[in-house]
């Protein structure tokens, strides 16, 4: 178990412990950029990979577009 691994269970078991959803994670966009797929879909108890995707990629245009901008290699380029 990778260190991001147990410290996302404990973050897990701490929201358990408060009656908070395991979608809470969804406004911790910070925890989730370092993990592994695989390891958040078994963490979070889900029945494959592509569930918790769909659960954690559903972002607003809004986003998208912040992401397109701060990502977009048209924005980097040095003339």
């Amino acid at each position: 178990m990778t260190e991001f691994e147990l410290q996302l269970g404990n973050f897990m078991l701490y929201c358990s412990s408060k009656n908070l959803s395991t979608k809470t994670l969804k406004s911790y966009d910070q925890t989730l950029k370092g993990g592994e797929w695989a390891s958040l879909s078994r963490i979070f108890g889900h029945s494959s990979v592509e569930v918790t995707q769909k659960g954690y990629l559903d972002f607003t245009d809004s986003e998208i577009g912040k992401k397109y901008q701060k990502y977009s290699p048209l924005n980097h380029l040095k003339v």
